[in-house]
């Protein structure tokens, strides 16, 4: 069986291109190593008439069906909401949390300690991922 990638970070308020571009790169390059992703992004279309509690639903159990949470944290001013409780649920279900932040972000201190890696570049956090995670179980 494959070894699941949960792909978290900004969806809300962000410009399209920003969201699907990052998530559709690191599929690229986890695919070709042998790993399989979840974006949450492929099931936002069915969110439209959702109550928010079944939309976090959704995510959580996606995201509790993976092994992996990669994290995108770069936009500065931006409060990570969401992005910051996956990465909570991640952290009480021990999953390793891989994030790659803007470098004016990473001296946070939930960032910091959540954070099994923190890392400056996308290639930077999947680099890491393939190098210490199997992409088989």
């Amino acid at each position: 069986m494959q070894t699941k990638v949960f792909l978290s970070g900004a969806i809300e308020d962000v410009q399209s291109s920003f969201k699907n571009d990052w998530r559709e790169q690191a599929t690229s390059m986890l695919e070709y190593k042998g790993f399989k992703t979840v974006n949450p992004m492929h099931y936002a279309l069915e969110e439209k008439d959702c109550e928010p509690r079944e939309i976090v639903d959704k995510n959580l159990f996606l995201q509790k069906n993976c092994d992996i949470l990669l994290v995108e944290y770069t936009l500065l001013y931006r409060a990570y909401i969401g992005t910051d409780f996956e990465m909570t649920w991640a952290y009480l279900n021990n999953q390793p949390i891989i994030v790659w932040a803007h470098q004016s972000l990473m001296h946070r201190t939930y960032l910091k300690f959540l954070s099994t890696k923190l890392a400056l570049s996308l290639e930077e956090a999947v680099e890491y991922i393939c190098n210490t995670y199997p992409s088989n179980k």
